[in-house]
């Protein structure tokens, strides 16, 4: 899902019942082996004990259409577990219907620059950009501060450019972590001095990088990227 909350229009076409009701009952259209099934759900979701949502929150205005698809999916794979470990390519092609395809970022170390170009080709085509960290729990972080067994959206695949020279000094992906935060503490963190005002200038969106953590919203080098997430 956290490739497509960043397109609204994308998740308006997935809910056919797009509106609250009292029986709390809920259409939703997914794509299984590519044909189009409706999906019926109530609006109970599982909690822990201290009345908060066990998996998928709440969106912004308490908007519950995340945990509701999150619990169309387990209802297709059978149960929260198995959704949970399902690949993010396989998630995308259900809610979407889209074709889509992924590289695993270990068969690409070394060629950089190569995958920077290419998904950023593939942004400027309109395509959605998403990753995925390895590991068995959400509840752990890698080497880089990222959580792990996590899809993370990219939103922007853009370079940090010497503007005297229009050379290009840095390759860089902006990551959006759905949760809406981020511990990320590598290179290009928040608090890294290599953000000079130049720099904080050329970020896509008006994005300050200083202060993107507070969205869940961090940036990481190209060659830091191929060895902190294991496909794409």
């Amino acid at each position: 899902m956290g490739s497509i909350v960043e397109h609204p229009e994308l998740v308006n076409e997935i809910f056919l019942t797009q509106e609250k009701n009292k029986a709390g009952i809920y259409a939703i259209r997914l794509f299984i082996r590519g044909k189009p099934w409706i999906v019926t759900v109530d609006d109970e979701v599982i909690m822990w004990r201290s009345r908060e949502l066990k998996y998928a929150k709440l969106g912004e205005n308490n908007a519950m259409w995340g945990p509701l698809l999150e619990k169309a999916w387990s209802k297709v794979k059978g149960n929260y577990l198995n959704s949970e470990s399902d690949n993010v390519g396989s998630a995308m092609k259900a809610f979407l219907g889209f074709p889509v395809f992924g590289y695993s970022t270990g068969a690409n170390i070394g060629y950089e620059v190569e995958v920077w170009e290419g998904l950023r080709d593939s942004e400027i085509a309109g395509n959605l950009l998403s990753v995925q960290t390895s590991g068995n729990s959400d509840a752990d972080v890698n080497e880089f501060g990222i959580v792990r067994n996590h899809a993370f959206p990219i939103l922007s695949v853009f370079s940090l450019d010497d503007t005297d020279s229009n050379t290009v000094l840095h390759r860089l992906y902006m990551m959006r972590n759905p949760w809406g935060r981020t511990e990320y503490n590598h290179t290009w963190s928040k608090d890294d001095p290599n953000w000079s005002q130049e720099f904080i200038e050329q970020v896509p969106f008006g994005v300050d990088p200083r202060t993107a953590h507070e969205h869940g919203i961090f940036f990481i080098e190209a060659g830091d990227f191929l060895n902190a997430f294991i496909t794409f």
